[in-house]
């Protein structure tokens, strides 16, 4: 049947609407997301693409990248800084300080590195025994050049090491004159710590002539820091 002059046959709008082409607003209506838009650009079905012409996401990807290395670096920097350094950093350097018996800083580089013996619990300052550990230590290692072989970082930022001088280990020298505790709880392989801990308390040696040694973890729970 002929439709009427100048008016369109229902089936011919319907025809229309399947041919036409659409627009960036159909592709969003069919569920592109905006920000896809926004960082690569339209779909290629609305542009025309150049062979030579680079594609606008890889462009942006540079683009961030570019922006974001020297944030990278400079965290990178900031951290190394706040000396949270690797596991097992070993370097030299003059014992310029003692803190008490189981702490020193080490000069290198022209910084002071604060140290934490490892392996050993001395007793704190205050505490029997404190006073006579820190002499030891001074005496030991001070002002002199010592090496320092990291085993971890502690949560205040000291470098937890064995400290050496002349191949003689601090840490096992104070245990051995009954000036500190083997700290077992952090080093339990250490067999060195172990034995010459059984020789002091069985001499009798520093603060085993006590019957009854408080060591400095208990210590520091009754006598908490202000």
């Amino acid at each position: 049947m002929q439709g009427v002059p100048g008016c369109r046959h229902p089936s011919d709008r319907a025809l229309h609407r399947v041919t036409a082409r659409p627009g960036p607003r159909a592709n969003l209506a069919l569920g592109t997301p905006p920000a896809l838009h926004l960082l690569f650009g339209p779909p290629r079905s609305d542009r025309q693409v150049r062979p030579n012409e680079p594609r606008q996401g890889s462009a942006r990807m540079s683009c961030v990248l570019r922006r974001t290395l020297p944030a990278l670096a400079a965290l990178v920097a900031l951290v190394a800084s706040c000396g949270l350094t690797p596991p097992e950093e070993q370097f030299s350097g003059r014992c310029v300080g003692v803190g008490d018996g189981d702490t020193i800083d080490v000069l290198v580089g022209g910084r002071s590195v604060r140290v934490r013996v490892w392996g050993v619990d001395a007793p704190e300052q205050g505490q029997p025994f404190g006073s006579a550990a820190k002499r030891f230590v001074s005496e030991f290692v001070f002002d002199k050049a010592v090496t320092v072989e990291v085993k971890e970082v502690d949560r205040y930022g000291r470098r937890v090491a064995r400290v050496t001088l002349d191949g003689r280990d601090l840490g096992l020298e104070l245990v051995r004159a009954g000036l500190a505790w083997w700290y077992e709880t952090h080093a339990p392989r250490a067999s060195d710590l172990a034995d010459a801990q059984r020789d002091a308390r069985a001499a009798r040696r520093g603060l085993w002539a006590d019957p009854d040694p408080v060591p400095p973890s208990s210590w520091r729970r009754r006598h908490p820091r202000r």
